[in-house]
């Protein structure tokens, strides 16, 4: 997966135009509040659909335009291909994929990349939604029809929700219905999510032992209702015990309680959890552990190594994990931002970025 070019009208405060990127290290360098991370969020979009800074859309738009626009070139499965994304003040937005206009799901995987952006360290700091976010977006690049099972057990959660709120008696009748689906849907994502971060542990174990010469182990607990049922039948019955032994309780509080849109998985570093003992800089290599895996995962199923977008992923690193990182990324195609010229690389292709204007100095 290599990105070829970027273009841009009335995005954030980038100056309309057309960015050529490298297919291997791409430094992006500027002062604060240029327009660097605008470049890594332009080019984010084209794999999650939604940014990683805010929820509203209009907020892409310049505040002297009415609609804005980004849209790439760029090689996949060895064929030239292109998307667009067009945002407006007063309609919805609309997606391409090869000149036909596609929805938000038939994005999802046809554009691989990994980013780095530093609230990921929330990944160790903060409660589970983040890290439930992590695994189910990671898994949806690699099974694009995984996006599609989130979203349907998502419509089946809100929809058994709305039912416990209800004071109709009929309406509370057709709570077994909703459990039935919720418990298929969920025993799916179950056995997905226990898969994925298994292999999520092992590659992320690699890197952790080798960034700190072995000092440090990295231990991934993968925290569910389910316990550790391997077996996806069972995982349903196990489910819809649950949902059946807790539905007068959920009656009472208007949500479904137990389910794994409440799964979890804990990051251990030698043993303690990272969150309570790791100080900011294991906080940091361990986050920089579980994308560096989430790279490599999705290479072994796609045979292609996904762009990493980088932004300030060195601050508060050692000058070894820094080094090693960069051993890492080095070979790969690589968009990275910094606030100065970066010389660990070698050879890169360096940008700067002032007031949102983008020049090419290497």
């Amino acid at each position: 997966m290599i990105i070829k070019t970027l273009k841009t009208e009335n995005f954030r405060n980038l100056q309309d135009g057309k960015i050529c990127f490298d297919d291997g290290v791409n430094v992006l360098t500027g002062l604060n509040a240029q327009g660097k991370t605008n470049i890594i969020e332009a080019l984010w979009l084209f794999s999650s659909s939604k940014s990683f800074r805010t929820n509203n859309e209009k907020d892409f738009i310049n505040h002297n335009a009415s609609h804005c626009s980004v849209s790439v070139d760029f090689i996949k499965n060895k064929r030239r291909q292109n998307a667009g994304l067009y945002y407006y003040e007063k309609k919805r937005r609309e997606i391409y994929l090869n000149d036909i206009k596609v929805k938000p799901s038939e994005l999802i995987g046809n554009f691989s990349s990994v980013l780095f952006f530093p609230s990921h360290l929330n990944l160790v700091k903060e409660g589970p939604d983040m890290r439930r976010k992590f695994v189910d977006f990671a898994l949806s690049q690699i099974k694009p029809q995984y996006f599609s099972l989130i979203s349907d057990y998502s419509k089946v959660l809100f929809q058994r929700n709305n039912i416990l709120k209800s004071e109709d008696p009929e309406q509370l009748k057709t709570l077994e219905v909703w459990d039935i689906k919720l418990s298929k849907l969920g025993a799916r994502i179950y056995i997905l999510r226990k898969k994925y971060i298994r292999e999520l542990e092992k590659h992320s174990r690699n890197v952790i032992d080798e960034i700190s010469d072995g000092k440090e182990t990295l231990l991934l607990d993968y925290l569910s209702i389910c316990g550790a049922e391997d077996d996806i039948v069972k995982v349903e019955e196990l489910l819809m015990n649950k949902l059946f032994i807790n539905r007068e309780r959920d009656i009472l509080l208007g949500y479904t309680d137990a389910g794994v849109h409440k799964d979890d998985f804990g990051i251990l570093i030698n043993g303690r959890s990272a969150k309570a003992f790791a100080s900011q800089g294991q906080q940091r290599s361990a986050v920089m552990a579980l994308k560096l895996a989430e790279a490599e995962i999705l290479r072994s199923v796609t045979d292609e190594y996904p762009v990493l977008l980088f932004d300030d992923v060195f601050s508060e690193l050692d000058k070894n994990r820094k080094n090693y990182i960069v051993e890492k990324i080095k070979e790969k195609q690589v968009i990275i931002t910094a606030c100065e010229s970066i010389s660990d690389f070698g050879a890169y292709k360096l940008f700067n970025i002032k007031g949102g204007k983008v020049k090419e100095l290497t």
